[in-house]
Order: structure tokens, then C-alpha cells, then sequence
């Protein structure tokens, strides 16, 4: 599966709702991973390509939704 570790989490609340960021490693390369709580599950998926390096997220709303 070429998994690596995960790394730097950042968390938000959005609507009373936390959302995590992380640094995800795996086939040579780091992507960012972002989940969401609903408020009954977590759901979760890679917001950047696979051949990149991609560093220290960060999560930031304006209130707008």
C-alpha cells in the first residue's frame, strides 16, 4: 500500500463541527488529507495529487459557509 506516516495535524470548528488537516505520506510523496465530523461520522479524503510534495496545512474560515 506504500503508506507513510501522518503528520501535522491542524484542526478547525466549522459550525460547531471540528475539520482536521494533515500532512498524509505514502508512495514517495506527501499529500494533504482532510476529514470532517458530521456529528454521527468521520469522512475523509486527499485534497492534492499524488506526485507532490505538499507541506503544513493549514485551515482557516471566514464564517461564510
Amino acid at each position: 500500500m506504500n503508506r507513510g506516516p501522518d503528520l501535522r495535524p491542524t484542526i478547525a470548528m466549522v459550525d460547531s463541527q471540528p475539520m482536521i488537516a494533515w500532512e498524509r505520506g505514502g508512495a514517495g510523496s506527501l499529500q494533504i488529507a482532510v476529514a470532517a465530523f458530521d456529528g454521527r461520522g468521520w469522512t475523509a479524503e486527499v485534497v492534492t495529487s499524488n506526485e507532490e510534495f505538499n507541506f503544513r496545512p493549514f485551515l482557516a474560515f471566514d464564517g461564510k459557509t
